[in-house]
């Protein structure tokens, strides 16, 4: 046999050989864990085999219930913010300043505005002790003085033309304000109100009234509390008309000041000097009371106060800043039955931004004009607790015709000319 023939006798051979199975030996894997024999239920397997397979639902949770706490705890955050921001905006609102936040809902009121032509005429026994009108028992209330704005931007005010008896006199800035006083009537919205100065608090403690007004001066605010007026400053009886600017936007009404006299039991019966009022009161001697001009700033027009006689209604017409002024409730010019001019000492002293120190106390010239005429005379104011007395050149008492009346308080170092 050839070496070839051998070579091909050992390949078969390897084929051959290759395809027996050769048996392999298995590793032994050593572990902890026995593994069960056929047929062998582990217990958890039993309790899958003899409980049916419930299916496992995730619920979700909603929002709100994630974490009670959490809420609970921003609600209380957010309420005594919210508390907070009402007495910062109380605060500024008592001090006559800008305010973003207070009470801005006005009360409806379906009533009809009483105005001083409204007034019974029969006589029941029954008038007003700020200007003697007859008035029904019924539709008087506590008198209420209110502290009016008369800023260039406050006009017009709203029922200025339905207060009894008004007060103006010189603030800082040039201007004037004015102080009405109320005691009948049902007023919708009254205002702007703005901050109470300490020579107005003194004609408040003569009539016994409730004092309306936001905030004031700190001279003011001293001398509320030592004459113990009845301070009407609690925030739930104004609100603020946002369409107008800040701060000549802050109003009240008839409604919420007699509410703020029965809250406070300010209901006994007042003590007020009384003036003398008729029907038919004898007239001034002097031709020239058929108008009267007040400069109140010197030659400043925007201070300049004009009242006019009109023959037809017997009563004075007034103007402001050279133009007509005008009530915001009513769109008609303001009117008064009696002007009072009563000339006081120059300015004491200029304070603190420029506030001003009037004396209205003591004694001093007087005009009166009612019915076209003048009546020169004399005024006299002893103490706070009386209001102010006028006497003519006879040193009688001067009586007025019954009507809503004007008091121009104007320092002697002022122009006053009458027509």
């Amino acid at each position: 046999m050839g070496k070839k023939q051998k070579q091909k006798n050992n390949q078969k051979k390897d084929k051959k050989e290759s395809s027996i199975p050769i048996p392999v030996k298995e590793k032994k894997v050593v572990s902890d864990v026995v593994a069960p024999k056929k047929d062998t239920v582990l217990p958890t397997e039993k309790k899958k085999i003899s409980e049916p397979v419930k299916p496992v639902v995730v619920k979700k949770k909603h929002w709100l219930h994630v974490n009670m706490w959490t809420i609970g705890f921003m609600i209380f955050g957010f309420g005594v913010l919210f508390v907070l921001l009402l007495a910062w905006a109380y605060q500024f609102d008592i001090a006559g300043s800008r305010s973003f936040f207070d009470t801005i809902i006005a009360p409806t009121n379906t009533n009809t505005p009483t105005t001083q032509a409204d007034e019974p005429t029969q006589d029941d026994g029954k008038v007003s002790a700020l200007n003697g009108v007859r008035v029904n028992e019924s539709d008087l209330y506590h008198p209420v003085a209110v502290m009016f704005d008369n800023h260039s931007e406050a006009r017009p005010q709203s029922h200025l033309q339905s207060a009894s008896l008004v007060y103006e006199t010189l603030v800082e800035g040039s201007i004037t304000r004015f102080m009405a006083i109320f005691d009948h009537g049902n007023e919708d919205k009254i205002g702007p109100v703005r901050s109470a100065r300490p020579y107005f608090v003194q004609w408040v403690d003569g009539y016994d009234a409730s004092y309306a007004h936001a905030g004031g001066s700190p001279e003011a605010l001293q001398k509320i509390n030592e004459y113990g007026i009845k301070n009407v400053i609690q925030g739930q009886f104004y609100w603020r008309d946002y369409n107008r600017a800040s701060p000549h936007n802050l109003f009240t009404s008839s409604e919420l000041l007699t509410r703020a006299v029965r809250d406070n039991n300010w209901t006994a019966s007042i003590t007020v000097t009384q003036w003398k009022f008729d029907d038919s009161p004898e007239k001034g001697t002097l031709a020239d009371g058929g108008s009267v001009d007040l400069h109140f700033s010197g030659s400043s027009i925007g201070s300049l106060v004009r009242w006019e006689y009109t023959p037809e209604t017997k009563t004075y017409k007034r103007f402001q800043a050279g133009v007509s002024h005008e009530d915001a409730s009513t769109g008609a010019q303001l009117t008064a039955k009696t002007i009072i001019v009563q000339i006081i000492p120059p300015i004491v002293s200029i304070g603190d931004h420029g506030r001003l120190n009037l004396n209205v106390l003591g004694t001093g010239t007087a005009h009166v004009l009612f019915d076209g005429k003048r009546i020169e005379g004399t005024w006299k104011h002893e103490t706070t607790t009386d209001r102010a007395v006028f006497y003519d050149a006879s040193g009688d008492e001067i009586v007025f015709p019954r009507g809503n009346m004007f008091v121009e308080v104007i320092p002697s170092d002022r122009e006053v000319i009458f027509q």
